[in-house]
C-alpha cells in the first residue's frame, strides 16, 4: 500500500513539472508572438514612412526640374534681351544703347589720360583721343516711298555692310535709330577724321541699290563729325552727338 502511494505521488510530481513546462513554454510563445506583433508594427511603420519619403523625393524631383527649366528659359531670354540690347536686328550693328556705352567708357579712358597728363604721368593723351561720325542716308523716304519698305529695310542693310567694309577692326559702329547711323573712331583726331570721311563718301559713290522696277538706286549718306582733339572739345556725350549731328545737318545741305 505505502508502494502505490509512493508511485502515485511521483506520478503527480512529474505531471506538475510537466505542466509548469508546458505553462512555461506558453509564456515563451505568447511573448513571441506579441514581440512578432510589436515588430510587424515597426516595419509597417517603416514602410509607411520609407513610401512618403520616396513620395516626396519625387515630388521634389520634378519641382527640381521644373525649376531648372524656368531658370533655363529666363536664361535664354536674358541672353536673347542682352543680345537685343547689343546688336541691332536688322543690320547686326550695335545698337544705340551700346554705342552710349562705348562712348562714355572712352570719354572715362579720356579722363585718366588727362589726370596723368595732369601728373606728368604720361607724355601725351593722343591716344585716348577719338572721333564721332554722325551718318544719315539721303533720300531714305524717298526709297521707302518708290520702292517699299522692304527694299527700304534693304538699303539699310546695304549701307551696314558699307561701314562694316570701310573702316577698321577696332572702330565701333551702330545703327542709332531710322536711318541714323553713328561711328566711333578710336585715338582719330578731327583733321584725319575728316579726311576718313572723304574716302568714305568716294567709295559709297559706287553703291547702289536695285529696286522692283529694275531700276538702280544709289546710296548715298551725309557724314558729320565731332573730335575730343577739336579746340572746342566736346565733354560729354550729349555733346559730342550734338555737334556731330550738326555738322551732318550741313554735309546735307551741300
Amino acid at each position: 500500500m505505502l508502494y502505490w502511494g509512493r508511485y502515485y505521488f511521483g506520478l503527480l510530481i512529474k505531471e506538475k513539472v510537466m505542466a509548469d513546462k508546458l505553462s512555461a513554454g506558453g509564456m515563451l510563445c505568447l511573448n513571441c508572438e506579441a514581440e512578432n506583433d510589436e515588430l510587424r508594427n515597426k516595419l509597417s511603420q517603416l514602410q509607411g514612412c520609407y513610401d512618403d519619403a520616396v513620395a516626396s523625393l519625387r515630388e521634389k524631383a520634378i519641382e527640381l526640374e521644373m525649376a531648372n527649366r524656368n531658370t533655363r528659359i529666363l536664361l535664354q531670354n536674358l541672353a536673347l534681351a542682352e543680345k537685343r540690347a547689343v546688336y541691332d536686328n536688322l543690320t547686326g550693328l550695335f545698337t544705340r544703347y551700346e554705342m552710349e556705352v562705348q562712348i562714355k567708357h572712352h570719354f572715362s579712358l579720356l579722363s585718366r589720360a588727362e589726370y596723368l597728363l595732369k601728373n606728368k604721368k604720361v607724355a601725351n593723351i593722343d591716344d585716348e583721343n577719338f572721333s564721332i561720325l554722325f551718318v544719315d542716308l539721303n533720300d531714305f523716304k524717298i526709297i521707302n516711298d518708290s520702292c517699299g519698305h522692304q527694299y527700304g529695310d534693304r538699303a539699310l542693310s546695304i549701307f551696314a555692310n558699307f561701314l562694316k567694309q570701310s573702316f577698321r577692326e577696332t572702330d565701333i559702329i551702330s545703327r542709332w535709330g531710322g536711318d541714323e547711323f553713328v561711328v566711333l573712331l578710336p585715338g582719330i583726331c578731327y583733321d584725319r577724321a575728316v579726311e576718313i570721311v572723304i574716302a568714305v563718301k568716294d567709295k559709297l559713290e559706287g553703291v547702289f541699290m536695285q529696286c522692283p522696277d529694275s531700276k538702280q538706286v544709289p546710296i548715298r549718306a551725309s557724314f558729320g563729325v565731332a573730335s575730343t582733339s577739336d579746340a572746342h572739345m566736346a565733354h560729354t556725350l550729349e555733346e559730342i552727338i550734338g555737334v556731330a549731328d550738326k555738322a551732318m545737318y550741313l554735309d546735307k545741305k551741300k
